[in-house]
């Protein structure tokens, strides 16, 4: 064997093994992404069933001052269409959390189309809460 076999056993040695820790690698980075998507989706989903949760609070706190018989305020009727449009973007991002089901591969792929717009939908729910909020300000002192 001569210093020219040795030094392409060598370099054919060092090629296997740095496929082999780059499919390791690539292996550990796609289980880590699954994992953090899933974490991030169950997050999702219970922060989706508070904000369901709240609706029925938010439903009561209205204009008790509307005598019956009479059509209701103002301010009524803006903090129910308030609180529908709520209701719609919470029903819209469970739609779209739904389009996440399947398995690991399939969840991940879908997932990482579908983030920005749901974390956008949160985010228009979370501006919708403040609105309802500086509602009942407003009802608080009319």
């Amino acid at each position: 064997m001569n210093a020219f076999n040795k030094f392409s056993l060598a370099s054919d040695v060092i090629s296997v093994l740095t496929f082999i820790a780059a499919l390791f690698t690539s292996i550990l980075a796609y289980y880590t992404l699954t994992v953090e998507a899933d974490t991030e989706i169950k997050q999702l989903n219970s922060e989706l069933a508070m904000a369901e949760e709240q609706f029925t609070p938010l439903l009561r706190w209205q204009v008790v001052a509307v005598p019956s018989g009479h059509p209701a305020t103002e301010l009524d009727r803006i903090h129910q269409d308030t609180i529908q449009l709520m209701k719609n973007i919470v029903e819209s991002i469970r739609v779209d959390l739904k389009a996440t089901k399947g398995r690991r591969l399939i969840r991940r792929l879908r997932w990482a189309s579908q983030r920005g717009k749901v974390i956008g939908k949160f985010q228009q729910l979370s501006n919708q809460r403040v609105a309802v909020i500086q509602q009942h300000i407003e009802i608080e002192k009319a």
